[in-house]
This record gives C-alpha cells, sequence and structure tokens, in this order.
C-alpha cells in the first residue's frame, strides 16, 4: 500500500484528534480498558464459590480524573464542567462498567450483615487506587488488606503492569504473605488514596431515581453514602486523625452516584470530592475550616487536609519517630507540602484498578473480573509488550517447575499443575489450574494480534484510533517501545493502522 496516499480513514481520525485535543485541553485524564476483557477469578480454596444467578461480570471500561467546577455544590454537585486540575478546588472521579452494576451491599466484615445485594443482584467491588505524589516507594497497604489489592491480583489475569512496579507484582499464589519483607513486597502499590467498594461499611441510600422498588436498575440514578473514599491504610500508623472508622484511618463519608444510560448500556460512578479547604467549605455550604486532624460529625475532609496530616506523621509530628513498615512508606513524605498543587492536580495521579463481585453464599469476599489500566497480557519478562521472549521465558517455566516444589501433581508430564482460587500462578495464562502448552498457545496468539486493533476487539475500524488517542494523551501509549510516549507514538500507530490487519 502507498501510506502517502489519502486513506479513507484520515478524516475521521483527523476528527478524533481534534476531539481528543479538546479533551487535553480540559485537563481530563483518561484510563480506557478494553470492553469484553473481564474474566471470573475466584478467590475461594476450592473456586467453586457460586454466584448469583442474575450476577454481572463487570467488565471495566474507563477512568476519567478532572478538576471540577460546579454551580450548585451542595445540591449537585455533578453538575458542572471540567477544569484545569492545577489550582482546582474540587475533583471529580467517573468510573465507567459495561451494563449495570449496583452499589455494593456489606459482606459480613467488621461488624456488618451479609447483604451483598441490599441494592440488587448485580453488586460492584473492588478498588482504584489512586498514586498522588507519583513516587511507588511511598503508600500501600499493610497485612491482609494488601491481599485484596492490585499487586497481589493483577497476575491471576497474566497481566503485568509497565514499568519498575511490575517488580511488586505477585507472580504466585504463595507469594501473598503477610511478611512486609519478603519480595514481591505486595504491599508496596504507591497508592495514596483508594476509591474502595470493598462492602466493609454500611451504604445508606441518600437518593433513589427510578421507581423506588429498592433495586438499582437500569436507567436509574442513585446517591449512595459510605467510607468510600479512603486514605491507604499504610499511613495509619503515622496518623494522628480521629473521627474516621479507627483512629489514624483517613475515610470520612462521602457521596457516590450511580448512573445507567440505557443508550449506551453503561454504568458509571462518579466522586466529586475536595481538594482543599475551599472545596470542603463548597460541598457543604458552609465557611471554610482550617485543617485540623479530625474527620467527625461537622468537620470537613479533604485530600488536602489527609496529606497535611501524613506530612506531619512524616516529620515525628503525631507521636514521634516512625519505624518498620510505616516508616517506609510515609518517611519520604516529609518534605512535602500539602498545598502544594502538584500534588492537588488529579490529572497528574497514577491509576490501577480492580474490581470485581461477590460469591453468593459467602465463601470468598471477592470475585475478581477486571484490572486496569497499563497492563499487559503474557508479558513474563515485564517489559512492557508481549513477545518471542515471554513465549521463550514461559517455556522455562514449565520446563523448571515441571515435578518441582510448585507443581501439585509433582509428576514430571510437561505441565505444571498450580491450583485455582487460593492457589495460582501468572503464568497459568487461561487460568485452568496448569501452565502448559495450551498458556503457550495462549500466548503466541496474543503475540499475533494485529497491532492496528488497539482495543482488542477483533476487528480493524475507527474505534481503535480514539481508543488510542485517550491512551496516548493519558500518557499510556508508547508504541514504539521507547519508554516515552511522545507524538512518534501517535505517527508510528496511525502508520500501522493505515496499513491495517492481516486476513
Amino acid at each position: 500500500m502507498n501510506r502517502t496516499r489519502l486513506h479513507p480513514g484520515c478524516a475521521v481520525a483527523a476528527a478524533l484528534v481534534a476531539a481528543a485535543r479538546t479533551l487535553a485541553s480540559d485537563s481530563v485524564a483518561v484510563y480506557s480498558d478494553p470492553a469484553g476483557d473481564a474474566a471470573i477469578r475466584r478467590t475461594d480454596a476450592q473456586s467453586n464459590c457460586p454466584l448469583d444467578a442474575n450476577a454481572a461480570i463487570p467488565d471495566l471500561l474507563e477512568a476519567r480524573l478532572m478538576g471540577w467546577e460546579t454551580p450548585t455544590p451542595v445540591t449537585n454537585p455533578y453538575n458542572g464542567t471540567p477544569r484545569q486540575g492545577r489550582g482546582a478546588n474540587l475533583f471529580r472521579l467517573d468510573v465507567t462498567f459495561d451494563g449495570v452494576v449496583n452499589p455494593p451491599g456489606t459482606l459480613g466484615v467488621g461488624g456488618t450483615a451479609f447483604d451483598p445485594f441490599a441494592f440488587g443482584p448485580r453488586p460492584v467491588y473492588g478498588f482504584l487506587e489512586l498514586d498522588m505524589d507519583r513516587n511507588r516507594d511511598t503508600g500501600g497497604e499493610l497485612g491482609g488488606s494488601a491481599h485484596s489489592r492490585y499487586l497481589a491480583n493483577v497476575g491471576r489475569f497474566g497481566r503485568m503492569p509497565e514499568g519498575s512496579i511490575s517488580l511488586r507484582v505477585a507472580r504466585w499464589s504463595d507469594e501473598v504473605d503477610l511478611d512486609f519483607a519478603t519480595a514481591p513486597q505486595i504491599e508496596r502499590s504507591g497508592a495514596d488514596w483508594a476509591l474502595t467498594l470493598c462492602g466493609c461499611n454500611t451504604v445508606t441510600v441518600v437518593s433513589e431515581g427510578g421507581n423506588g422498588n429498592g433495586v438499582f436498575e437500569a436507567g436509574e440514578t442513585w446517591t449512595v453514602r459510605s467510607r468510600f473514599f479512603k486514605r491507604s491504610g499504610g499511613y495509619q500508623g503515622a496518623s494522628g486523625m480521629f473521627g474516621g472508622s479507627a483512629p489514624g484511618l483517613y475515610d470520612p463519608l462521602v457521596n457516590l452516584r450511580f448512573s445507567h444510560d440505557t443508550q449506551t448500556n453503561r454504568t458509571t460512578i462518579s466522586l466529586v470530592w475536595a481538594l482543599n479547604a475551599a472545596g470542603a467549605a463548597a460541598l457543604t455550604g458552609q465557611a471554610a475550616q482550617p485543617y485540623d486532624q479530625s474527620i467527625g460529625p461537622g468537620n470537613h475532609a479533604s485530600v488536602a487536609e489527609g496529606l497535611r496530616d501524613l506530612i506531619i506523621g512524616a516529620q515525628g509530628g503525631n507521636g514521634g519517630a516512625l519505624t518498620g513498615p510505616v516508616h517506609t512508606l510515609t518517611s519520604q513524605w516529609a518534605d512535602q507540602s500539602h498545598t502544594d498543587e502538584q500534588l492537588l492536580d488529579p490529572t497528574r495521579w497514577r491509576v490501577t484498578a480492580l474490581f470485581g463481585t461477590t460469591c453468593a453464599d459467602g465463601a470468598a469476599l471477592y470475585v475478581w473480573t477486571d484490572t486496569g489500566f497499563e497492563d499487559t497480557f503474557g508479558d513474563c519478562d515485564a517489559d512492557g509488550e508481549a513477545g518471542p521472549a515471554d513465549y521463550a521465558l514461559l517455556e522455562g517455566i514449565i520446563d523448571s517447575n515441571d515435578g518441582g516444589p510448585r507443581d501439585l501433581d509433582g509428576v514430571v508430564n510437561g505441565r505444571v499443575q498450580v491450583g485455582l482460587g487460593g492457589s495460582w500462578s501468572f503464568y497459568d495464562l487461561n487460568a485452568d489450574g496448569y501452565i502448559d502448552e495450551e498458556d503457550l498457545e495462549l500466548l503466541l496468539e496474543s503475540i499475533a494480534e494485529c497491532p492496528a486493533d488497539w482495543n482488542r476487539d477483533g476487528q480493524h475500524n475507527t474505534l481503535d484510533i480514539f481508543s488510542f488517542l485517550n491512551a496516548w494523551f493519558a500518557g499510556a501509549a508508547d508504541f514504539d517501545g521507547d519508554g516515552f510516549t511522545t507524538p512518534n507514538d501517535l505517527f508510528a500507530f496511525l502508520s500501522v493502522w493505515f496499513v491495517g490487519c492481516p486476513p
């Protein structure tokens, strides 16, 4: 094909580029995940816990972060427009799923009842973690809390995140332990805050749109309230906060909006929250309060206040010098400022996500179904792409473990039995309980996928351009593999896209 000729898709591509530039000028950070890639990954020991007959398999599609302005912050904070993140008083987070998903009920932890289907048969659970200081050596979870987060579970899907954080991903189930010191240190995620749909706190319905039958259904919009936005638990020992669910936790009550669009058949979960004292005052309709160390009744809460307390703790001001894992996760905050506009710019925050549903019988808290956003299937060597080197590495994993301690059948037979649910491996790419020839074939298929099919839906069309541009403006489209997202990646992708896919 003569690439200098005008391709029929050029006009569409140009229009999409212009649209993406408009989006970027509004300072909206967009993180995309392919549709149709959700897969069931149970966590119960036998991997056979039942799902509700009407359960959804939550399929994460997108997250958007932006500075936010609203003329109605008290009555309807979701009414407004994006604004530049730096200098904003409020931010907005939108997380979109395919189909109908409803607010999560409680899961019988923390003194709550086991009532997962309180708001419908399609509850969504999980965590969207935010690295606000873009430092992977600060922040995370300690103890068992880390077991339900991204680094401990992305390997269940055979996916590997880009960059140095991949060194902290659990590749085998026995690497998910309670010892902070042992590699791969799943506790050290770099997450400072998280949207938390854990089922561990009571949820109150603030407003229920629709038919009023207490079940979230297609076309409805609800607002619910709980401790949905939490500072990372690894900071608790450094904190002087009180008024949350436990001393040292910064987890104020916040509102979330669940809204299903019947035209697109998508559910979007939206949070509008305060970046600073001015934003907190706007949301409450009250005068601004000075920052303190309380989030109890009547006290305002914001990202800046939570960071201020964290910085005080890192400097030894919340009870003395820090030690152990808390020191490791917190100490580098000592030289930061809670008024730093870069820290408070939501469009700069790094994002990872892990979502799913739950077992109908309570055999395990979570059934994971999807991850996001910059992780690659079959990237065994963690270089950012799946290729021949990964195939060779996977062959070596089978050879070196066949009949060994990690092979549950203990027999040299050309495959490694790793189990399901409570026992698993990243290298079991099809999650059937074995690392074998089928995983090699699946990896080979992945390697052979057409690079012009960016969204991996099996089709070569303009949707691939739009998906690529979303990733490109989010800084997550290193198409040429040089380690950076630059205009060269855009040109390289368009060149491949114009050629198309092999028949």
